[in-house]
């Protein structure tokens, strides 16, 4: 789902670092989603390193990520994710603060525009500074930030007894450079460019003392990535936006169209496509709906298939790119601690650094016992409803395989039956 409840998160933790005198209304959290990136944050846009944070390939590459104004707090207005699940906007404004000379502002004097998108593994933001009052106000604005590196199942809760090693910040102009070296032999990187230089630069913070006249405006721009790139400006801000909407408006244009005479029913059906537009990830092999943000956002056996057959009558070309992803990751070996066995299909896959170092079997995991059926019974209702046999043909191979382990699993009892191969396995793998 694009919006999440933060119940899943421990509330006492997330309020943890608030300004005492900011009002304590629950806050929602809000997800954006891009191939292989997803960034969860709370109304206010701020990142508090709880459960949310900006991941890229199952590791945690902003843990922290706070906008402060005047030294305080912002006080909340609302937020939202655009219609296309693109953007996310938060509406704020100041408390009680003074100006950086020293002046009383009073509380609504400056409105604050947070709105952010992902695209190609970077995360951009354009904050606008507008102020409302008679008075030109010169104020502080703070950004914090902060990247642990964290292995998604870190964050989840898994406890390791060594980790690589994090090198401390390196600073220019506008721009920091955050980097950490995986015990898996890869360094991981988080670039925080700004579009004006800061008037105070630390590793973990950045200070920009703002002039605001009276009835007017001002936008920084803040960009997120794998690398230090151009400086970030209005114009990178835009071409992103406008690809990232394109790229999401082809995605929701997959398959058939539908509308109805209810507009309450065809609003449900144009925010269910847009949802599973934002989980779908093109892969080389097509289309592919990863599981749910913010723990499972990579590809799913069990609910590829069953997205799939869901959507198989107005997007059958979904149930193409989950078939082609699951044959081409079957298993073809006998591995207890994948439990994995010659024509199983997938479970899951990973990315991150526990995965790569096989201190967690989830990197090709195939403990399962429903995928394998599932995977059959899909290609065989999308076969009924395509009639695309040529492409069924081209899977045939991998369903005999698949038919095989079927039998050979129920051959005991007549059920398809199962018992992880390992302690490190899954124990329920229905």
């Amino acid at each position: 789902m694009a919006q999440l409840d933060e119940r899943q998160l421990d509330p006492a933790v997330a309020l943890a670092s608030l300004d005492a005198t900011a009002p304590r209304e629950p806050h929602r959290l809000f997800a954006l989603k891009q191939g292989d990136c997803f960034a969860v944050s709370d109304a206010y846009g701020d990142i508090r390193g709880t459960g949310d944070g900006f991941f890229r390939d199952d590791t945690r590459v902003l843990s922290e990520f706070r906008l402060t104004v005047g030294d305080r707090q912002t006080s909340l207005l609302g937020a939202s994710l655009s219609q296309d699940n693109v953007l996310f906007t938060s509406n704020l404004t100041n408390l009680p603060m003074q100006s950086v000379r020293g002046r009383d502002i009073p509380q609504g004097a400056i409105h604050i525009e947070r709105v952010r998108l992902l695209w190609q593994d970077r995360l951009f933001e354009r904050i606008t500074l507008s102020n409302y009052s008679q008075e030109q106000s010169n104020i502080r604005v703070s950004l914090y930030f902060a990247a642990d590196f964290r292995d998604m199942f870190e964050v989840r809760g898994s406890t390791r007894l060594k980790r690589g090693m994090a090198h401390a910040a390196k600073t220019d102009a506008t721009c920091v450079l955050l980097r950490y070296d995986g015990l898996d032999g890869l360094a991981r990187i988080s670039a925080i460019s700004f579009s004006q230089a800061p008037d105070q630069l630390t590793g973990d913070r950045a200070d920009f003392l703002i002039a605001v006249t009276r009835r007017s405006s001002k936008v920084l721009y803040v960009e997120v990535g794998p690398e230090v790139a151009e400086t970030p400006n209005r114009d990178r801000f835009r071409a992103a936006a406008a690809r990232a909407r394109f790229g999401m408006r082809a995605k929701r244009r997959h398959g058939a169209t539908m509308h109805s005479s209810g507009r309450v029913f065809n609003d449900w059906v144009e925010r269910a496509r847009a949802d599973v537009a934002l989980l779908t990830t093109e892969l080389t092999t097509g289309p592919y709906p990863y599981a749910g943000i913010p723990w499972f956002s990579t590809a799913f056996g069990r609910d590829g298939v069953i997205s799939a057959l869901q959507m198989l009558w107005l997007n059958p070309g979904l149930a193409r790119g989950v078939l082609a992803f699951l044959a081409q990751h079957q298993a073809t070996e006998t591995s207890p601690f994948s439990d994995s066995q010659p024509g199983k299909i997938m479970h899951e896959t990973r990315k991150g650094e526990m995965a790569a170092l096989r201190e967690l079997p989830f990197g090709r995991y195939y403990g399962g016992v429903d995928t394998t059926p599932l995977y059959v019974h899909l290609a065989r209702a999308y076969a009924d409803r395509t009639g695309d046999m040529a492409f069924v043909d081209s899977l045939w191979p991998s369903l005999c395989a698949a038919a095989e382990w079927i039998e050979e699993a129920s051959r005991p009892t007549g059920f398809v039956t199962y018992q992880r191969a390992a302690e490190s396995g899954l124990a329920n793998q229905g």
